[in-house]
């Protein structure tokens, strides 16, 4: 078997991908972004945690188009994005539960 002497171009993590793709947005779309975590790339899919509806809607409408552009290219292939609801993820405090 002959080898060429060029390595294979290692794979970038979907966690390091989705930092460059989110760091390249304009400041008012990268906000929608702050909470969210990439979890997997399963074939040519990228699940996405957000922390509510409201996030998943506004990457599933407005962002969905621009992030799986950049994603294909940095994968070099086709990347849809796949958006789930985790709660969890919320950092903005609950006014409910603040100390005045």
């Amino acid at each position: 078997m002959e080898h060429s002497g060029l390595a294979p171009e290692p794979q970038p993590d979907l966690q390091s991908a989705w930092t460059k793709v989110v760091a390249e947005l304009p400041p008012n779309q990268r906000a929608w972004l702050r909470d969210s975590e990439p979890l997997t790339l399963h074939g040519s899919t990228a699940i996405v945690e957000v922390p509510n509806d409201f996030t998943r809607n506004q990457i599933e409408g407005r962002l969905r188009g621009s992030l799986e552009r950049s994603l294909g290219e940095i994968f070099h292939r086709e990347i849809r994005i796949a958006v789930t609801v985790n709660p969890d993820l919320d950092v903005t405090p609950d006014p409910d539960t603040q100390a005045i």
